[in-house]
């Protein structure tokens, strides 16, 4: 009986040990499929070019200076990207995506790529102003016929080509607002002020007291979007004890404050930042999260790690 044991537990080691061999071997035999292919690559000589549709799509984007006749290759694209939607409504989606990426672009102090975001922005808006300039024109068409056969019908003044001027020369004027008003209504909120008050934060009740009996919740969500990096609560309660041993925690969230700012390009200076945050830290945090919240902008979320999948080996 004990000998059987021994042999069935020497048998089973011998399997396990099997299997610890031939796990090398696999890691083994991907770095060499790896190399293969890296060294396929590196062989290729051959040049890749673009479609016609495409380089043109590239060519219309990389202008200096977009022009009006280039809005029907984009209009092509766009409702290829998004068939169900009309045009001036995928035009807003890209903005969007396109000041999102900004924003984010400014908060890593990256030039170029900001530099390549407003110049697709810039396309954006000239074809914006393009379509409603199009729109306006077949209007304005319309009421200069109604005009002319009002004008024949009635007494003809000598003042009346002047009148029609000036209303078509604000006709045209308004047709460009409108059309960068298109784009630059949402998502665009440089050199504004605060839109949630700091003394409001009893509109609030339930979040008011969030925040007075754990500030470290509040302020770990507000650091994770002024920061752009992820901050749970035990790292903001962790940081806040730290400053608060030393006498700064309130030059700390007046520099996460600060950094907020920049994020969402608000006005305001140093010392502002400071007395908000010396005469009622509890407002200040308010206030901070509720501007983000009507702002709509959150930072990234946490990184979620999952354990491979586990893996048979048949004998």
């Amino acid at each position: 009986m004990g000998w059987n044991i021994v042999y069935q537990f020497r048998k089973a080691q011998n399997e396990i040990d099997r299997y610890l061999k031939l796990v090398p071997l696999i890691t083994l035999v991907d770095n060499a499929r790896v190399r293969e292919r890296l060294e396929v690559i590196e062989k290729d000589q051959h040049e890749y070019t673009l479609d016609e549709e495409d380089r043109r799509v590239q060519d219309v984007i990389m202008k200096p200076e977009p022009s009006r006749n280039d809005t029907i290759i984009l209009k092509k694209t766009l409702s290829c990207s998004y068939p169900n939607m009309g045009f001036n409504e995928a035009l807003k989606e890209e903005n969007e995506k396109l000041r999102l990426e900004l924003h984010r672009s400014q908060s890593n102090y990256d030039v170029k790529q900001c530099e390549v975001i407003q110049h697709l922005l810039d396309v954006t808006e000239v074809a914006a102003t393009s379509i409603t300039e199009t729109t306006k024109g077949s209007k304005k068409v319309e009421r200069n016929y109604s005009d002319a056969a009002s004008e024949k019908d009635h007494s003809i003044d000598a003042n009346s080509p002047k009148k029609s001027d000036s209303r078509t020369t604000s006709r045209n004027t308004s047709s460009v607002s409108s059309g960068h008003d298109l784009l630059s209504d949402r998502g665009s909120h440089r050199y504004e002020e605060w839109n949630a008050d700091l003394l409001g934060c009893c509109s609030e009740p339930s979040l008011c007291i969030k925040t007075f009996f754990y500030p470290c919740g509040t302020f770990s969500k507000i650091a994770t979007v002024a920061t752009n990096r992820h901050m749970s609560s035990a790292e903001a309660c962790n940081e806040l004890m730290a400053y608060s041993l030393i006498l700064s925690c309130c030059c700390y969230t007046c520099c996460v404050r600060r950094k907020l700012r920049k994020t969402l390009n608000i006005m305001g200076g140093f010392i502002d930042d400071f007395l908000s945050h010396l005469m009622c830290c509890c407002c200040a945090l308010v206030q901070e999260w509720r501007e983000v919240e009507m702002r709509g902008i959150y930072g990234p979320e946490k990184t979620k790690t999952s354990p491979p999948p586990s893996q048979f080996m048949e004998s």
